[in-house]
């Protein structure tokens, strides 16, 4: 437990720089079950779900942890639709947003950036671990890191890149 404590202390730009064999984040890969998720992260991500949902349906939760470092307290949540990982969302606590996002600058450099009515979006590409990075954020205490396979959202949009 405080080996796991220690090591989930870093900060937010050390965890999420992935690799390649771990694309995803802390361990996980896209496509796996819950319980390979649980596996992978070492018990960190308690499975909630033992069957991936039907083909067809909507991505369900799966899996959920939560863990504190220097820059905020997290709650972790993945989801999966019926061919396993499809997203996982980080939420810090929303006075941290700022200093987390500051974090993802300096592991992934600027995002692009799109500007809503009520919500700001921010997108990452990391494609060395084949992550999409998307922070939607508003005043209206919404913070929410989503990452995805940046793969499968190119081969759903069309982009063969």
């Amino acid at each position: 437990m405080l080996k796991r404590f220690a090591c989930l202390s870093v900060t937010v730009a050390i965890l999420l720089a992935s690799t390649s064999a771990s694309a995803g984040w802390n361990g996980a890969q896209w496509g796996m079950t819950p319980q390979e998720v649980e596996t992978a992260t070492n018990g960190f991500a308690r499975a909630t779900r033992d069957r991936l949902p039907s083909e067809g349906s909507r991505p369900r939760i799966g899996n959920r942890a939560e863990f504190e470092n220097n820059l905020s307290s997290f709650e972790v949540i993945y989801r999966f639709d019926h061919t396993g990982l499809y997203q996982i969302e980080l939420n810090p606590e929303f006075d941290d947003c700022e200093v987390v996002m500051r974090s993802f600058i300096q592991s992934f450099g600027q995002p692009e950036y799109q500007e809503q009515v009520i919500l700001r979006t921010f997108v990452w590409l990391d494609e060395a671990n084949d992550n999409r990075i998307v922070l939607l954020h508003s005043t209206a205490d919404v913070c929410e890191f989503n990452f995805g396979s940046l793969s499968q959202f190119n081969a759903r949009n069309g982009d063969d890149e």
